[in-house]
Parts: structure tokens; C-alpha cells; sequence
């Protein structure tokens, strides 16, 4: 019977929101800037084109939204350092939707015969413990199982210590099992051999001392 040994937690929401914090600190120093800027008139500049080749020209904005959105579209021109911080933010704030919804989706599952849920970014798992030939950690909170196929990685999983001592040691069982049916399946095979040569031998098609011979093979004396 198949029973649930341990299930994972995962701290993934953390990281996506550090990486949020990050960013909305980001946003604000950089609209910080941008409006200092536009105070001061130090981004006001332009760049037109003339007979002479590129001449600088002024252009004069009476609010501070026409400014920035020109700013932002045109970086290059008008902006200044602040629209690459703006930018850094609004790259951090994608990101953190991305691992928001992405990892969210994270699971993992150890039972007495499998391993099944979801690993990070989404690749569905559903591996039986026989087909598992190693298991490791890594940075980030890592865990990884590694299988003839590839590896599968676990990111963000709080209780890995747990998990892993619980995975580790469920596919160590598994291994000493797999491996007594394996001696007993030979142990067997050579028991069906000894009784086809004790036959043979009864029958006079083989001697004694052929048997006994076959015997000893058999048994690895």
C-alpha cells in the first residue's frame, strides 16, 4: 500500500518578494531623480538635425508627465541616469510576477513508492523511487534528483533537510530491496540449474564427478 512519507514547502514567494522590494525601490528613487531633473531643467535638452549634423535645441515642458513620458521613450535624447534606474525596476517587477506565478506552482510529494508533484518552472514529476539513482542540494535552497533521464530541480523548498534525509533514505530501502530480489531471483535460477544437472545425472547422461563440478560453479564454492 502506498502511503505519503513527507510533502515539501516552499519559500518561493520570499524571494519574489524581496525581488518586488527591490524593484519598487528602484522605481521610486528613479522617479525621485526624474522629478529633480525636470526642477532643474538638467534633461531638458534635445538633439535636432541640421545642415551642421546633430545641434543641440531645447524644448520647453510645462508639466512633468509630457517631460518623463518623452524621457522614457526616448532615453538616448532626454533621459538621464534615472530612466535606466526606472528601467532596472520595471525588469525587477516582471520578474517578480514571472517567480510569483511560475514557482507557485512548485510541489513535491515523497510516498512509499514515488516521487510526484511539480518541479521549479513548471515540469510535471510523477517517478517512481527505482527509476531515482541520486539525490543532492544546492544554493537557493535546492534540491536535486537525479535520474538516467536528467535532473530535476526543487528551488526554495524550506524544509529540504527533512526532505532530503526522508528521500535519501526511503531510496536507500528501495536500493537493498531491488537488490535481495535480484540475489534471490539468481539464487533460484541457479537452484532450477542444479535440479536439470541432478537429472541429467540420474538419468547417466552426466557423471558424478560432472555434476558435482556443475554444482560447485553454480553455488560459487
Amino acid at each position: 500500500m502506498e502511503e505519503k512519507i513527507i510533502e515539501a514547502k516552499f519559500t518561493k514567494n520570499r524571494f519574489a518578494i524581496a525581488i518586488l522590494l527591490i524593484s519598487l525601490g528602484l522605481l521610486i528613487v528613479g522617479f525621485a531623480m526624474a522629478h529633480n531633473d525636470y526642477i532643474t531643467g538638467t534633461s531638458w535638452k534635445d538633439f535636432g538635425w541640421g545642415y551642421g549634423g546633430f545641434y543641440p535645441s531645447t524644448q520647453v515642458y510645462g508639466s512633468f508627465g509630457p517631460f518623463f513620458w518623452d524621457c522614457f521613450l526616448y532615453p538616448f535624447d532626454l533621459g538621464g541616469v534615472f530612466i535606466y534606474i526606472i528601467y532596472l525596476g520595471i525588469l525587477g517587477l516582471l520578474l517578480s510576477l514571472f517567480f510569483f506565478w511560475e514557482m507557485s506552482r512548485c510541489a513535491l510529494t515523497i510516498t512509499t513508492r514515488r516521487v510526484s508533484g511539480k518541479a521549479s518552472f513548471g515540469k510535471a514529476v510523477d517517478l517512481p523511487l527505482n527509476q531515482i539513482s541520486a539525490v543532492g542540494l544546492g544554493s537557493l535552497r535546492k534540491i536535486t534528483v537525479a535520474t538516467s533521464s536528467g535532473k530535476l530541480h526543487f528551488w526554495f523548498v524550506k524544509n529540504r533537510t527533512e526532505v532530503h534525509a526522508a528521500l535519501t533514505d526511503i531510496i536507500g530501502k528501495v536500493q537493498v530491496e531491488a537488490a535481495y530480489a535480484q540475489n534471490n531471483s539468481q539464487a533460484n535460477s541457479n537452484a532450477d540449474e542444479i535440479k536439470k544437472y541432478k537429472e541429467l545425472l540420474d538419468t547417466g547422461i552426466i557423471t558424478q564427478e560432472e555434476f558435482d563440478a556443475k554444482k560447485k560453479q553454480l553455488l560459487g564454492l
